[in-house]
């Protein structure tokens, strides 16, 4: 989407110091951004599943059940009816979107961000994820480094370079939420610096650094996933397993990113007005989530499912049924969220379905010949490639 950080491609970045402060700073703001993103989903899902006030949520674990029963089904409604009648009402583009609707915003309008959006977007994600919705987080922490970056660049004078400030913050929030800055920068590389330059890089580098910095100082490096051992697999098989588990992450994204699209398209085709078809989709999720709960025993689907994910990781959930169950389900639900107009991304649903997709495989690969064992790897492959074909990088 953009050049290579500054205004003129064809200038060569200067790292002046203050340029260095300035994406440092950036990237701390990002970071502690990230957790006080996380303590605010936490508040939410801890009032609306449980009826406590606690600032904390281990979403790495499953939770216990809701001691409001079946009653949990009304719990995403009520939090579509905020997201879409209050929060809709007062910054619409604060609803809805995914990672790439996010860059979009931000590097569509000359480099330029709204600041209330920082506000509003976190805002309305935390009562999406905190009251059941199925999505990412990654979408407002982005949004948020990428706004500061925006605020601070434009006072300080650095306007030339907000393209690549933009990248700092953006990088740095998602480094920081998921604890992962060499992934975070990277992506950020590919998506937002693409032709990138050895010093854009380098600065780009130091921001997510210090967002990563400041998010494990604050709350602790621990990781969302597992990281499962996978010994390398030396035997010929591998490569068409390879190709035949990325062929399948491509397909799979193709259903999952139009999923989104067809139940926008029926949401408009039923309801007159937005919030409306909202609230409708998010009762229908409620429903998913407690007969899920009382047939599996977890809440599988709930925000970006990185319990579930791990869980698939350490082979623990086993059954082609189960897992061919919580596949088609995660799509089903990610799509009534985000279809309808609930805000997050689509970034950690993909991990997810990309988890069960390569757990289905190695289970079906294990029945046709015992001999083979896949484990996580299978699970790793298809996870990276349901990543890669769902955000383009």
């Amino acid at each position: 989407m953009a050049g290579t950080g500054s205004g003129d491609p064809s200038t060569e970045l200067r790292l002046t110091p203050g340029l260095l402060v300035l994406a440092l700073l950036v990237g701390v703001l990002a970071g502690a951004g990230a957790v006080a993103f996380t303590y605010l989903i936490a508040l939410v899902h801890n009032l609306s599943f449980y009826g406590r006030l606690s600032w904390h949520w281990s979403n790495t674990r499953f939770g216990p059940p809701s001691p409001w029963g079946w009653g949990i089904v009304l719990v995403p409604a009520l939090g579509a009816l905020l997201v879409g009648r209050v929060i809709g009402r007062s910054e619409p583009a604060a609803v809805g979107g995914g990672v790439t609707e996010v860059l979009e915003e931000i590097f569509g309008h000359q480099s330029r961000i709204r600041p209330r959006l920082a506000f509003w977007r976190p805002l309305a994600t935390a009562i999406t994820l905190g009251t059941g919705g199925s999505a990412g987080d990654e979408g407002p922490a982005m949004q948020f480094g990428a706004a500061m970056a925006s605020v601070l660049g434009r006072r300080a004078d650095f306007s030339q370079h907000r393209t690549l400030l933009m990248a700092c913050g953006s990088g740095a929030g998602i480094g920081a939420m998921f604890h992962a800055p060499i992934g975070a920068w990277l992506l950020v590389l590919e998506l937002l610096l693409w032709p990138w330059r050895l010093r854009a890089a380098l600065v780009t580098l130091m921001a997510v650094a210090a967002g990563s910095w400041c998010a494990a100082s604050l709350d602790g490096s621990a990781f969302l996933l597992v990281s499962p051992h996978t010994p390398l697999a030396s035997w010929p098989h591998w490569v068409p397993i390879a190709l035949l588990v990325g062929a399948l992450a491509g397909a799979t994204a193709l259903l999952f990113i139009h999923s989104i699209a067809w139940v926008e398209r029926l949401i408009r085709a039923l309801t007159p007005r937005a919030w409306q078809g909202h609230v409708l989709a998010m009762l229908l999720l409620g429903v998913i989530l407690i007969t899920t709960y009382h047939w599996s025993g977890h809440y599988y689907l709930v925000a970006g499912s990185y319990a579930g994910s791990s869980a698939l990781l350490q082979g623990q959930i086993h059954g082609v049924v189960l897992l061919c169950t919580l596949l088609i389900l995660k799509i089903a639900a990610t799509a009534l969220t985000l279809g309808s107009g609930g805000s997050g991304g689509i970034f950690s649903p993909a991990l997810f379905v990309g988890a069960a997709l390569g757990s289905l495989v190695a289970t079906l690969v294990q029945i046709l010949d015992p001999s083979l064992h896949l484990g996580a790897l299978a699970s790793l492959c298809a996870m990276a490639g349901l990543i890669a074909a769902t955000s383009g990088g």
